[in-house]
């Protein structure tokens, strides 16, 4: 997913720009705002993200002291925070690692094996809930199209556009 976000973000310093300053990391409030127009407001807070992540991690068996430095939390206890410096970050590595791959496990959208898609069920669908198999502005979809990076559509009518599924099961796996 990252490499797919990548792909759409080009060649800036960080995954997720500001939107007035590449060069900079988009602001905090940006995720809450994305939260209120998928319409999670009040559903869910930037914060859940950590507190889902935190519980899970501990519930898979890992050390607290890994779970705690990769939330960035400060050792609470003086004596051992003036003397213990460890990052753990193999360790780290690994696990995030796993938790990237059960996310991915739970989120991965099973496809047809074969077929066409519409934009909708590819860059997703906020007003009716429809997940995105790939994260993308309807603008920034027809760019990529425009400049070869996603693949051409078809056209089976007139007023109808949409994708094979194959070439989106193959931009997915050239992502990753």
């Amino acid at each position: 997913m990252l490499r797919a976000l990548h792909g759409l973000t080009g060649r800036h310093a960080h995954l997720f720009p500001h939107r007035d300053s590449k060069t900079k990391p988009m602001a905090t409030a940006s995720f809450r705002q994305a939260l209120n127009v998928l319409v999670w407001a009040g559903k869910y807070s930037p914060h859940a993200t950590r507190t889902t992540g935190g519980t899970r991690l501990n519930e898979m068996g890992y050390t607290a002291d890994w779970i705690e430095r990769q939330l960035a939390h400060a050792e609470p206890n003086a004596v051992r925070r003036t003397y213990n410096h460890a990052e753990h970050l193999a360790d780290r590595a690994r696990m995030m690692q796993q938790w990237a791959d059960m996310t991915a496990e739970h989120n991965t959208p099973r496809l047809p094996e074969t077929g066409f898609l519409r934009l909708p069920q590819i860059i997703g669908d906020p007003k009716t809930g429809l997940p995105p198999l790939i994260p993308a502005k309807k603008t920034c979809w027809w760019d990529g199209v425009k400049g070869g990076r996603f693949p051409k559509p078809v056209k089976p009518g007139p007023r109808v556009t949409a994708w094979r599924v194959e070439d989106i099961r193959a931009l997915i796996a050239k992502a990753c």
